[in-house]
Parts: structure tokens; C-alpha cells; sequence
């Protein structure tokens, strides 16, 4: 079951959206289901910003990104 889990799409993970439309700005966040090796858990808020725009990212829930690096060994991206 373990393995089953490990390459399904079963963890949560978000991407920033944004662009100007007219003379307004916005900003979304795009959530989607992932398998775990499509997903970055990003540990500062700096390198967050940097890559959640071009990156599936974990959320940034200190609960989450624990039990996520430590069930499946994510890639952990560091500054």
C-alpha cells in the first residue's frame, strides 16, 4: 500500500499564478493533487516566493512539510 501511495497523485501541492491584466495585477494560487516526487518542500519564505511560481510546491504548513520529507524523502530545496 505504501508503494501504491508513494506513485499516486495523493499530496496537495500549489503554484503561484500572477500577471497584469489592463492596469491590474493579480495573483492566484493553483492547487492540485501531485505524486510525491513532483512536489519541492520549501523551508524559508525567500526561496518559497522564488520558486512558487515556477514550481509545484508543499504548502507552507509546518505539519505538512514534515510528515510529507519524512514519509517520502522529498527533495528539500535550501538557500
Amino acid at each position: 500500500m505504501l508503494q501504491k501511495m508513494k506513485d499516486s497523485p495523493i499530496l496537495l501541492g500549489e503554484k503561484k499564478n500572477s500577471g497584469d491584466i489592463g492596469e491590474s495585477s493579480y495573483e492566484e494560487v493553483i492547487y492540485t493533487l501531485a505524486k510525491p516526487q513532483e512536489i519541492a518542500i520549501v523551508d524559508d519564505m525567500n526561496t518559497y516566493h522564488a520558486f512558487s511560481g515556477v514550481a509545484l510546491v508543499a504548502p507552507q504548513e509546518d505539519t505538512l512539510e514534515g510528515k510529507a520529507a519524512q514519509q517520502f524523502r522529498f527533495r528539500m530545496v535550501h538557500t
